[in-house]
């Protein structure tokens, strides 16, 4: 719905072409089968898993006006089906945080603000689709007016309407809204499965499909966003060279580092990507010049937990990995001089970092923080 800022949707991916979340579709599909879907439903699970995806291909078959059986799904040729493929459905509606918080006149009217999404849909029964579904990202970001303004919606919305709340930390919600909503855990997959995935989609090789699948740590949504990149190996490489030089810089060359990591988080959506049918996409990019978006900023930390722990490997003898197949000398006794005990302590900062980065914490902000940290402990 255009006419509604911070509210968008984008092309969806039909479900037969998710990688893994099998439970958690079993669960919601086998609803819409029995014409028994809950009203709320809550997808919990860490950034990257793939939640976005699921939401958005739930949607489609949740507004089809002809699902197919065997298996229960979007029929794909309706009107409502053809209009969530393009991203253009008008009774399926995406609310994404305002900034670093989600608003209440995001939902409803406000003074000098654009139209709220439930002000002006909710109380009408669909036209196109099936149903009116409403995906509300990154659920942790609501403000408290926000998330009481939403209760009694949650707990008895109308009969044509399915509201789906997006989180990597439920937590932060308010009881009150958990307690309306149906909890699903939306897990990685084990790196050793999703790399058999990862070459059946993608036509990888063994060993880059075991890469990408470890540096994702299974999250399927990072995998594919990987995966899908015809440079990715190239990033994973500029990680390893920048985690150099990381672990060995002086502190006040740290907030230079810092550009770096927020150069190579800007360089993982490449224009020369493939489109990538699979990918989480729970942030979008918050604009402005050196800003990065949430999502990259996440990949590019899992670039560089990945490179600090094959670093803290080689330091302790156990030899160089795939990634690392190809490493000069000279890298590798700037390994010998970081030493374990300062790949251990990088790997502290960059694992915190990326609790910190689903708790809303600035990317930007983070980006310097662990640059400074890293550099600290090195000095």
């Amino acid at each position: 719905m255009a006419e509604f800022e911070a509210h968008r949707n984008s092309a969806f991916v039909p479900a037969r072409s998710i990688i893994g979340h099998d439970a958690a579709r079993r669960v919601l599909w086998g609803a819409l089968e029995r014409s028994a879907p809950a009203g709320s439903y809550l997808l919990k699970g860490p950034t990257g898993v793939g939640k976005t995806t699921v939401a958005q291909a739930y949607a489609q078959a949740a507004a089809c006006l002809q699902p197919v059986q065997q298996p229960f799904g979007a029929c794909e040729t309706c009107l409502s089906c053809r209009m969530a493929m393009r991203g253009e459905h008008p009774e399926i509606v995406t609310i994404a945080p305002a900034g670093d918080q989600t608003q209440i006149w995001q939902f409803w009217d406000r003074q000098g603000k654009p139209p709220g999404a439930l002000e002006h849909t909710l109380q009408f029964s669909p036209s196109v689709g099936a149903r009116r579904v409403y995906i509300i990202e990154r659920a942790d970001t609501l403000t408290d007016a926000a998330s009481n303004s939403l209760l009694k919606v949650l707990e008895e919305p109308p009969s044509y309407a399915v509201f789906l709340l997006l989180t990597p930390n439920a937590d932060r919600l308010l009881p009150t809204i958990l307690s309306r909503c149906q909890a699903i855990n939306m897990l990685p997959m084990p790196p050793s499965e999703l790399s058999g995935r990862l070459m059946q989609r993608y036509g990888l090789s063994s060993d880059r499909a075991r890469l990408v699948a470890e540096v994702a740590e299974g999250r399927v949504g990072d995998a594919c966003r990987i995966a899908a990149d015809d440079a990715a190996l190239d990033r994973i490489t500029e990680a390893f060279s920048l985690a150099l030089r990381l672990g060995s810089s002086a502190p006040l060359r740290a907030l230079r580092l810092s550009e770096e990591i927020r150069a190579l988080a800007a360089r993982l959506d490449a224009p020369t990507s493939k489109s990538d049918p699979s990918a989480d996409d729970d942030e979008r990019a918050q604009g402005g010049r050196g800003r990065i978006d949430r999502r990259r900023a996440a990949t590019a930390i899992d670039l560089l937990i990945y490179a600090y722990r094959e670093l803290t490997a080689i330091a302790l003898g156990a030899g160089r990995s795939v990634a690392w197949s190809d490493t000069p000398g000279d890298a590798l006794a700037t390994v010998e001089r970081i030493g374990a005990k300062r790949c251990l302590a990088a790997l502290d900062v960059l694992i915190s970092a990326r609790r910190r980065l689903d708790q809303n914490v600035s990317p930007n902000l983070l980006t310097d923080w662990i640059a400074t940290s890293i550099a600290a402990s090195a000095s």
